[in-house]
């Protein structure tokens, strides 16, 4: 077994948030997040020795490496990553490349192995997806190679006896990759500073081949801004992770361990954006090294990216306990209302859905039609500001599943905020008229996060003798965040301190030494 790196990139197109002149002026951002996916998976070294014991050199050196399969059928081999591209890329079946040539320079027809030495050359084999078939006990290829050079006298030719080995199934990657389309920072359209409320961005690794996905790993790295030429002063941060429905860490790196055929793996990085605003657009791309066999060997088959309308959970009988997602897709260009609902499920499988018909709100219940099947509903309402659920009951006495019900909120350019209420539902038959949810809420308790207010331009000479400055918080809710020593502690410099007042201020304090 080797391990094997793909490197994915995700890209994040107008994060637009709306800046705060004499009108409102959408500004866009361009963020990257790069991500290093590894798993094991089956790869051959081959060695050859050659030992020249004569006193002449052997020149013209030239080794062919051949492959046949179990019925002695020629099977073809590459040194080209590229052959995926070309119209024999099916008849590929493996990639082999020289790794290391010792004491000969060349095995092309070209090389030379001086009197009285031995020459050492070592190859990397790797089959291509395909190789392994379906059957678990795997693929039996033979490998032989012929050497030919010359002794000063004539052309020699010695056949190497074959070996045989056992290719095995191969898993076969689908990466769905899912964020939503509006996040909450701060409204600059306000006289405070408001929180982050972190949002997810999701991925589903779906595996369709026949052999497991092996040790699987993704690491993540922060997100990076590689356009903003408006000078939007926006943050993106990814705090933590998640796998598989486990608990939330501080790690950028998600362990799917191994996955095995027909099923999947879903982990979470947890983001936080500094502002308010909307994707416009979110990409993705892979690579994987040619020194590897690039896109021939390459067990990614696709990355996709999705527009996540919500984390839900299928809690009809038969699925797991482990987060879903339900996403939107644009069906049509030509109407700008025309969007698909489509869940991708944690055990590899998707289903449709459907928008609720003939909705409606009245004095905290929410009425619409009876549709069999999995349906999403989205009710705006002034009720639903600054609120936070505690419960909600479908007419027939059932409590909703709090991860399928959700208040979301979104920034208008007027800096108004819009707050809407979202059930995603599953009904096993339909019915003629209409059911409802009774909506129970309560007040908004929000998290204050660590920060503190801009600081204007401090020019300070070291001559100075100590720089001296107050630190004030940020204020959401009319109240002080009581974290700013917290922010500050990450950022001080060897000999300074920093002194939280317990309201909402502090104190620094910075006396350099003679090196600064």
């Amino acid at each position: 077994m080797k391990r094997f790196i793909f490197f994915i990139f995700l890209t994040m197109t107008g994060l637009c948030s709306f800046s705060f002149s004499q009108e409102a002026v959408c500004s866009s951002v361009k963020i990257e997040i790069t991500q290093e996916l590894t798993l094991e998976r089956q790869a051959f070294e081959a060695t050859m020795k050659i030992n020249n014991g004569s006193l002449n050199p052997l020149t013209q050196i030239d080794i062919s490496v051949s492959f046949k399969d179990a019925d002695g059928n020629e099977i073809t081999a590459t040194d080209n990553p590229d052959l995926i591209n070309s119209t024999t890329s099916e008849n590929a079946t493996f990639f082999i490349r020289v790794i290391s040539k010792e004491n000969v320079n060349e095995v092309d027809g070209t090389g030379e192995l001086a009197a009285s030495t031995e020459a050492i050359i070592k190859w990397l084999i790797i089959p291509t997806k395909n190789a392994g078939g379906a059957d678990p006990n795997g693929v039996q290829y033979d490998i032989g190679a012929r050497l030919q050079y010359n002794d000063g006298a004539s052309t020699q030719t010695v056949d190497v006896i074959p070996d045989t080995i056992f290719v095995y199934p191969m898993p076969d990657l689908e990466l769905d990759y899912f964020l939503p389309e509006y996040v909450i920072g701060d409204n600059p359209g306000t006289g405070e500073t408001e929180p982050s409320v972190p949002f997810s961005l999701g991925l589903r690794v779906k595996n369709a081949g026949y052999g497991p996905a092996k040790n699987l790993k993704i690491s993540s790295g922060q997100p990076r801004i590689v356009a903003n030429t408006q000078g939007l002063l926006a943050g993106f941060t990814i705090t933590g992770s998640e796998i598989n429905g486990q608990g939330t860490t501080n790690s950028l790196l998600v362990d799917f361990g191994d996955i095995e055929p027909s099923s999947a793996g879903v982990a979470r990085w947890v983001m936080e954006s500094t502002l308010s605003g909307s994707f416009e657009d979110f990409t993705a791309r892979f690579t994987h090294s040619d020194e590897l066999g690039g896109e021939l060997t390459s067990l990614i088959e696709e990355v996709n990216t999705h527009t996540l309308l919500g984390e839900v959970l299928l809690d009809n009988p038969g699925q797991d306990s482990v987060g879903d997602f339900l996403t939107q897709t644009k069906s049509s260009d030509l109407d700008f209302q025309a969007y698909d609902l489509k869940i991708y499920s944690s055990d590899g499988q998707e289903y449709g859905a459907d928008y609720a018909q003939n909705i409606s709100y009245n004095n905290g219940v929410v009425t619409r039609n009876a549709q069999l099947g999995y349906s999403f509903l989205t009710l705006e309402h002034t009720d639903f500001q600054n609120k936070q659920l505690t419960e909600v009951r479908r007419s027939d006495g059932k409590v909703m599943n709090p991860a399928n019900v959700w208040i979301a909120g979104r920034v208008q350019p007027d800096f108004s905020e819009i707050y809407s209420i979202n059930i995603f539902d599953y009904e096993t038959q339909s019915s003629a008229g209409t059911f409802s949810y009774t909506i129970s809420l309560e007040d908004r308790v929000d998290i204050k996060y660590p920060g503190f207010q801009p600081l204007d331009d401090i020019v300070f000479n070291i001559q100075d003798g100590t720089l001296d400055f107050t630190v004030n918080s940020v204020v959401f809710n009319g109240q002080p965040s009581d974290f700013a020593a917290i922010s500050m502690h990450s950022i001080l410099n060897t000999g300074a301190t920093f002194t939280d007042n317990n309201d909402g201020t502090g104190r620094f304090l910075w006396t350099p030494s003679d090196t600064g």
